[in-house]
């Protein structure tokens, strides 16, 4: 498991994804205790049959951001590294590994925030239509041939199609209240 920061390379879905997760999620819930309002495995690594990259993303929900900054301490002795919000406004980043072998990817945002809706109801969308899975699969094999050493240029390249699915999964919410 582990992949270089800079480099795409997708692998076939692995159980073993999941298990590491629930792993990583106990490390994650001794250090945030009750600021944890809730911990979810997200990204490509948490939705079954789908090549991924093989980084554990998790989306840590929080009341406020800076409670992160209050478990900071522990997550690097955990073997996480700060990131500020790496480019995403409203998050604090942290990821696990060295730059040759990221492992996790710790992403803690509140719960009332645009980020941890988009990342749970996207996840959640996907796992419910597995044909939307298989174009995302096309989408994301696509863009690693073409982008196999610029990660930040596949990982734009995927901006369209999830937001395609965001916008189809908030319509799915909206008729079923």
């Amino acid at each position: 498991m582990g992949l270089s920061r800079l480099k795409v390379e997708l692998e076939e879905y692995n159980e073993k994804w999941k298990e590491n997760f629930n792993k990583e999620k106990i490390i994650l819930k001794n250090i945030f205790k009750e600021d944890a309002l809730d911990i979810q495995h997200v990204g490509s690594t948490a939705i079954p049959g789908i090549k991924a990259k093989p980084i554990i993303d998790i989306a840590i929900a929080v009341k406020e951001l800076d409670i992160a900054l209050k478990h900071r301490k522990q997550l690097e002795k955990e073997g996480y590294a700060f990131r500020g919000d790496a480019g995403v406004k409203g998050r604090y980043f942290f990821s696990k590994g060295s730059d040759d072998n990221k492992t996790h990817h710790v992403h803690v945002e509140t719960i009332d925030s645009t980020n941890w809706k988009n990342h749970v109801l996207f996840k959640n969308y996907l796992i419910k239509h597995p044909e939307e899975i298989k174009q995302y699969e096309k989408v994301k094999v696509h863009l690693a041939e073409k982008y196999a050493d610029e990660r930040k240029k596949y990982t734009e390249g995927k901006n369209e199609f999830i937001s395609k699915i965001l916008e189809k999964a908030e319509k799915e919410l909206d008729e079923n209240k």
